[in-house]
């Protein structure tokens, strides 16, 4: 694993409420900008789709931690798996 794909990965998951918002955005532009867009909250049927937009770079993340585990076997490694699923325990 090449040290840009580390790289890219932490910005993706830095981006994270950018992506989480995505949906949202992208929902009250289709709607024309309605003062009624409660069908885009959290609470509407669709909240799935801004669920999965959120998540995404942790998983990529995740992954990524754990190939880098099987292929070195650093235990570093699943440090870095804690961080990402744990994130708020995080040092």
């Amino acid at each position: 694993m090449l040290d840009s794909e580390i790289i890219r990965s932490d910005q993706l998951c830095s981006m994270v409420f950018s992506l989480s918002n995505l949906y949202t955005f992208i929902c009250v532009y289709v709607n024309g900008f309605e003062e009624d867009w409660a069908n885009c909250r959290s609470q509407s049927d669709a909240w799935p789709i801004a669920f999965v937009l959120a998540a995404l770079p942790f998983f990529i993340r995740l992954i990524q931690s754990i190939k880098r585990y099987v292929d070195s076997g650093l235990i570093t490694h699943l440090i870095n798996v804690r961080t990402v699923v744990f994130p708020s325990h995080s040092m």
